[in-house]
């Protein structure tokens, strides 16, 4: 999961800057409305402060990286608007996230509210979870489609908070442009771009290992440019290990190929996804491998930088989607619910879902958004999204397993301490063994 998976990132993008630029064309998710018009219910201004007279406060749990500006800014206008109310936000470092989440469902002493992909829900159980129904008054203007990814067994824990979104390769347009560099395709293409903007002094990609859930978006991106997603139910079921695909291998040592032939910055292993936005802003760094969610963190440290997005150049022109496992769902223990509830309906409101996911670069996740999409999105929109040419990427397919592992030995490839085949060997070992402690069928 962003975030656990995609979903990352640290600094942030004010939904007003991303919607500067932004062309008339109507987000895909609209037309899923049907020809009926559905509207949210109307909210007063000024809502009355608790019933009880006492200040409510609502604790809200979510990864670091997703704390962004746009995110303080609607908690405060919840609180301006709803006076009793206040967001207590717990904002986790991502390499502690996990784990945390973990620890606070075994000891009983989880928030009200948390932000939380299906894979992690998985893991810890969506028993301790409130179950969303038709009860909830945002729930019949939520799209169908964007609720089906979020599902365990046909039942809901959340209120959908991150729709598909691509991963691949971002490029600053500008310094294409002004040195005549195609927009690369496959490897070849790309080493040849990588040789021209190392002439120029120019990283030709920027590389955060330090931040191992940016190492992983290679892998991620690729894969499924090479094998069909049967494979990944294969891995799943146990009929095959990942040692059995070689092109996981050659993806692996590709990738760390790029920092041998010195087409990504020397201090890799100590770079951030903070030091790449900041690379990319400035123009210091040509490319960056990551998600579509990048453009606007890299667009508020620079709102004029014209940064666009391409499918990874690894084999073929299939760009890879996550499909959304993001929510902010309701812990089953909370003394809050109501609370709570009244939170999320509010959050779900056209005019704060569209400042939300424009901040995230995403498209509508409900049925009476009215998001406009800037320049690079439409190109997705237009060339990808609305045609088909796409496939899930990597994560995604491997729902309830965490991958925590394999992005660490991914980590130790690019120190030297052991090889691509060795990756996947020591990748198969934890898996198999995560996947016999699950009660996997197959294992």
């Amino acid at each position: 999961m962003w975030k656990k998976t995609f979903a990352a990132a640290l600094a942030v993008m004010m939904a007003a800057g991303m919607m500067t630029g932004c062309g008339k064309a109507q987000a895909p998710a609209e037309n899923e409305a049907g020809s009926a018009e559905v509207t949210a219910a109307p909210q007063e201004e000024k809502e009355a402060a608790p019933e009880s007279g006492e200040e409510v406060t609502l604790s809200f749990m979510l990864p670091q990286t997703h704390y962004k500006d746009f995110v303080k800014e609607l908690t405060a206008q919840f609180e301006e608007e709803n006076p009793g109310y206040k967001i207590d936000v717990q904002a986790i470092p991502d390499n502690q996230w996990i784990d945390l989440v973990k620890t606070k469902v075994a000891v009983e002493e989880t928030p009200d509210i948390i932000r939380i992909d299906k894979s992690l829900m998985l893991e810890v159980g969506e028993d301790n979870f409130l179950e969303m129904t038709e009860e909830q008054p945002w729930y019949s203007r939520a799209i169908e489609s964007q609720m089906e990814p979020k599902m365990i067994d046909g039942k809901l824990y959340g209120m959908p908070a991150s729709g598909d979104t691509a991963v691949g390769l971002l490029y600053n347009k500008k310094l294409f442009d002004e040195n005549n560099v195609k927009v690369p395709s496959n490897t070849a293409e790309l080493y040849e771009a990588c040789e021209v903007f190392k002439e120029k002094g120019i990283t030709p990609v920027y590389a955060s290992d330090k931040d191992t859930w940016t190492t992983q978006v290679w892998f991620t991106g690729a894969a499924p440019q090479v094998v069909p997603e049967e494979t990944f139910a294969k891995l799943m079921s146990g009929e095959l290990k990942w040692t059995d695909v070689p092109e996981f291998e050659d993806v692996i040592a590709k990738m760390g190929e790029l920092r041998e032939k010195g087409y990504t910055n020397a201090d890799f292993m100590a770079a951030t996804y903070d030091s790449a936005q900041a690379a990319m802003a400035n123009g210091e760094a040509a490319m960056y491998v990551s998600g579509q969610f990048a453009i606007g963190d890299i667009q508020k440290i620079n709102p004029d930088v014209d940064i666009r997005m391409a499918v990874l150049p690894y084999e073929k022109d299939i760009l890879a989607v996550s499909k959304g496992p993001g929510q902010f769902s309701i812990f089953k223990n909370s003394k809050n619910a109501k609370a709570a509830e009244k939170f999320l309906d509010w959050m779900s409101q056209p005019e704060h879902m569209d400042i939300f996911l424009a901040g995230w670069g995403e498209y509508p996740l409900f049925k009476d958004q009215k998001m406009e999409l800037p320049a690079w999105q439409q190109e997705l929109n237009d060339g990808y999204m609305t045609t088909g040419n796409t496939a899930v990427e990597t994560n995604s397919l491997l729902t309830g397993i965490d991958l925590n592992d394999f992005w660490s030995y991914q980590q130790e490839m690019l120190t030297g301490s052991i090889t691509a085949k060795e990756v996947m060997e020591k990748w198969d070992v934890s898996f198999a063994d995560q996947a016999k402690a699950k009660g996997m069928e197959g294992f």
